[in-house]
């Protein structure tokens, strides 16, 4: 009996390790292309990037309760440098830099190709060629529970 639930516990533990993963790794990575038609393409650096990522459909979702926190770094003396950091909640990226959920960090080499409308692909960019970090103190089933709702942006992050 007791090896029937130690079988049963692993199975169960594997499963939703492995939802978790299909639902981080797609946060991770840049998948699904943005339709452009219609929209201008707006270049974003530091000045206008709270404003234009608070517009993103991926940020509208992100769960009333939650913090990320987008991290932003260079190696350009040949040792990690931090740059600025976001400060994520539903529709709303300010700067700034507090306690979070998930905390994303990202070379900023990458801001020269970022615009308003290639951010999931700029993240799986990032995540491919291992310039992207991700962070979390939440468990896994924690986590795919509270984030539940942006399951449809997982390409993003590669899950």
């Amino acid at each position: 009996m007791k090896k029937k639930l130690k079988i049963m516990f692993v199975f169960i533990s594997v499963v939703i390790l492995a939802l978790l993963l299909a639902w981080i790794i797609p946060l991770i990575n840049p998948a699904k292309k943005v339709q452009t038609n219609n929209i201008q393409t707006i270049p974003v650096n530091y000045t206008n990037l709270a404003s234009e990522l608070s517009k993103n459909s991926m940020i509208k979702t992100i769960p009333d309760n939650a913090v990320l926190l987008l991290k932003f770094y260079n190696f350009n003396s040949g040792e990690r440098e931090w740059e600025k950091s976001y400060i994520l909640r539903k529709g709303k990226v300010t700067e700034g830099e507090e306690k979070a959920d998930i905390t994303l960090t990202l070379d900023s080499k990458y801001l020269k190709e970022l615009t308003n409308n290639n951010f999931c692909s700029i993240i799986k960019l990032a995540k491919k060629n291992g310039d992207l970090g991700f962070e979390t103190s939440l468990s896994t089933t924690s986590m795919l529970w509270k984030f539940k709702g942006m399951m449809k942006y997982k390409d993003c992050f590669g899950i």
